[in-house]
């Protein structure tokens, strides 16, 4: 069950991150 903390908290955290970049360039995303 730790796993499926671990995993969105891995996916919120790369998101935001991604995020931005991801606006800027939708073609890599």
């Amino acid at each position: 069950m730790p796993e499926t903390r671990t995993a969105p908290t891995a996916r919120t955290v790369a998101a935001p991150a991604p995020a931005p970049p991801a606006t800027s360039a939708p073609p890599p995303a």
